[in-house]
């Protein structure tokens, strides 16, 4: 009997193998979940970029277009009326010419930074950093 008695009796040292056991267990299932949160959130942080991108990128072709339809008409009228204008104050041809280029380099370097600028908001950036970071990132509110 005494044979019996060891078998179902738990000695104390796999007690304490069974309870840590346990909490490795509870430890391996505590990181599963806090993986599986941060995957989750990665997830939609993609999923909210992608709709910023499209936005972003839809408004780019749109404000390109416009830009291209109005500002043609409008830059041709305005280096007419400006040469024009310098011509009738007796300003050479030369002097004519190149300032209608500074002002038609100022209109395209302003035409460049605006659509440089809503360009950087079309991609996955924050998605990428938040993949690429050691750390997990803190939630701020």
């Amino acid at each position: 009997m005494s044979g019996e008695d060891k078998q179902t009796a738990p000695t104390e040292e796999q007690a304490t193998l069974a309870e840590q056991s346990q909490l490795v267990f509870e430890s391996v299932g505590a990181v599963f979940n806090d993986f599986q949160q941060q995957w989750s959130a990665r997830f939609k942080l993609a999923g909210k970029e992608w709709q910023l991108s499209k936005q972003s990128a839809s408004m780019v072709v749109i404000l390109c277009l416009m830009l291209a339809a109005i500002l043609s008409t409008v830059w041709l009228l305005g280096n007419l009326a400006i040469g024009f204008m310098l011509f009738e104050a007796g300003l050479s041809v030369y002097m004519l010419c190149l300032s209608l280029m500074a002002v038609n380099l100022v209109l395209v370097l302003v035409l460049w930074q605006t659509i440089k600028t809503l360009c950087r908001n079309i991609g996955f950036s924050r998605c990428l950093n938040s993949l690429s970071s050691e750390q997990p990132n803190e939630e701020k509110h």
